[in-house]
């Protein structure tokens, strides 16, 4: 969120509400922790695309596939 939220600075200078427009404009701003879409009712940004199923096999993390967990 913090690149978000200084990309939404650069944009938007000091205004208060600017920035919040600014920020509420962000789609699909890929991120460590997934891809950011924000909108007036989710600041927050991330969707299920963020959650992801691992399994651990042999100490080894596997992917695992979203249609087996449907």
């Amino acid at each position: 969120m913090f690149h978000i939220a200084m990309k939404a600075l650069d944009r938007s200078g000091p205004d208060r509400g600017e920035l919040r427009n600014q920020t509420e404009r962000t789609k699909e701003f890929v991120g460590i922790t997934g891809i950011f879409d924000c909108w007036p009712a989710d600041h927050h940004g991330l969707d299920s695309r963020a959650v992801v199923l691992v399994s651990i096999e042999g100490g080894v993390c596997r992917l695992t596939k979203r249609e087996a967990h449907r």
